[in-house]
């Protein structure tokens, strides 16, 4: 059997027309690399694996009886994957020419990259991300002094560059997200697959997490490209995900009296960034953002101490015992 460079994971939920496009732009665009397309659906209402079965009968087609969230579901491609290289793609991407390649290359390039990600792009070409730092007490702190508001970019990127690069620099990263995450099959097998604890959201950052506790490197690679048109997938309830998510992440890494104490310091930048937009006729479009920021961090930061203290009550209670 021919050695397969890459294994392409797609998870589908609802998004025939997008996913349909992704693939295209896939069999369109990858010119030099033996791969494979592994779809796996999670429990599509919307004809998503019926048209699979009869417009690309040549991929892989995994058909859940239930939506098993994105972890899992990766997870399941990742076992029957065949590639040394598997791209985890979200179906509501456009592949342009050249960016499979490029991102190949880069990781065969660089031995100790457990990931690389490209630029990620929003269907009108404007930057979506660039690559993440992990939630930390120093990047709180120079966000509450305000320093962003005071140096400009390129300083930014001169004394801050852990925390802050241009879109085109390659870099280093904490973190990248997996709507296009190139990731070395030898590190799955050696830090393991994406933390089923995770139904959506934040199964990235700790997987990352945990290849940069190993040494690994995560690459931003900004020479590759690709449009993401971001929450295609129709889901009512994202933003309890995303806070469920974000929970669990400090539990699992960070610790939650870390989480805390971050959370306490942003609630503080929020806070005077909003102060000082009050005393700004002119600023009220950002006032109200800052305002709806600020309330989502306090509700969040009641949910973190709410843990934290049961947490701790658990730990005295089981010492007791």
């Amino acid at each position: 059997m021919e050695e397969l460079d890459l294994s392409i994971i797609i998870i589908s939920f609802n998004t025939k027309e997008y996913l349909i496009n992704c693939i295209n732009s896939i069999y369109n665009t990858i010119k030099n690399l033996n791969y494979e397309i592994i779809v796996v659906d999670n429990a599509s209402a919307d004809g998503s694996p019926e048209m699979i079965e009869a417009t690309f009968g040549d991929l892989k087609l995994i058909k859940n009886k239930e939506n098993l969230g994105f972890a899992k579901a990766n997870n399941q491609g990742i076992k029957v994957a065949k590639g040394n290289y598997l791209l985890l793609l979200n179906s509501d991407t456009i592949v342009p020419e050249g960016t499979i390649e490029t991102l190949v290359k880069f990781i065969n390039e660089h031995p100790n990259a457990a990931a690389v990600g490209p630029k990620v792009l929003n269907f009108d070409g404007t930057l979506q991300t660039k690559g993440y730092n992990f939630p930390s007490l120093k990047l709180s702190f120079i966000c509450l002094i305000r320093i962003p508001k005071f140096l400009p970019e390129g300083s930014m990127r001169r004394f801050f560059h852990k925390y802050y690069w241009g879109e085109n620099d390659t870099t280093q990263v904490d973190w990248l997200g997996a709507c296009c995450l190139l990731v070395r099959k030898k590190t799955i097998d050696k830090i393991g697959m994406l933390c089923e604890d995770f139904f959506m959201y934040f199964e990235d950052q700790e997987w990352c997490y945990r290849a940069r506790k190993k040494k690994y490197e995560i690459w931003y690679v900004p020479t590759a490209e690709i449009f993401h048109q971001n929450w295609g997938s129709p889901l009512s309830i994202r933003a309890d995900l995303g806070r469920i998510g974000q929970l669990i992440f400090y539990q699992k890494s960070l610790g939650l009296f870390k989480g805390v104490m971050i959370h306490v310091v942003s609630v503080l930048s929020l806070g005077i960034a909003y102060v000082t937009r009050l005393l700004n006729p002119s600023a009220s479009k950002e006032r109200e953002e800052t305002r709806g920021q600020l309330r989502e961090q306090m509700e969040f930061l009641k949910l973190l101490i709410s843990n934290e203290l049961s947490s701790t009550l658990i730990v005295k209670g089981q010492n007791k015992g």
